[in-house]
């Protein structure tokens, strides 16, 4: 979820590729853009009420762009070799600084209202705090979401 991108969506055929993840690098301490854990790409139906979500959350993010002006953050990945291994780490900038030439304008799904990334820990979080106050959802973790939407549709023979 973290590493979507709009271009990762087709409204018009409702589908939506997952074809990268984001995670932090203890070592480095940035985060990084890079392949899903097994190096998976995943297409994923959706219908019309996630189409009307999704719609709304674009609309959403160029309303604050215009809104924020100057204050409103770009996102930014940057290829990085080290010991014969390539990733992209993570950036972000204010509107009003210009990005290095190595840094690759990135268009995420899941943004703050002032442009920046939403970290896949502030999810975990949220995640971890709804299962501590909600007793029916002791045990509860985001992944629970993924399981649950394949899990369903089996189940009911689709």
């Amino acid at each position: 979820m973290a590493g979507l991108t709009w271009q990762d969506i087709n409204f018009e055929e409702q589908y939506l590729t997952v074809r990268r993840s984001v995670r932090y690098n203890g070592a480095t301490h940035k985060h990084e853009i890079g392949s899903t854990k097994r190096k998976k790409v995943r297409i994923v139906d959706f219908g019309n009420a996630l189409a009307d979500i999704l719609k709304k959350a674009r609309k959403q993010q160029l309303e604050n762009r215009m809104q924020y002006d100057g204050l409103y953050h770009r996102n930014f990945y940057r290829e990085v070799t080290e010991k014969n291994r390539v990733h992209y780490e993570y950036y972000n900038l204010p509107m009003t600084e210009d990005a290095p030439e190595d840094y690759t304008e990135i268009s995420f799904v899941c943004l703050r209202e002032d442009g920046c990334f939403e970290l896949p820990a502030t999810v975990e979080t949220a995640c971890r705090t709804a299962a501590r106050k909600v007793s029916e959802l002791e045990g509860f973790h985001f992944h629970t979401l993924r399981l649950t939407f394949t899990t369903n549709p089996l189940s009911n023979e689709a």
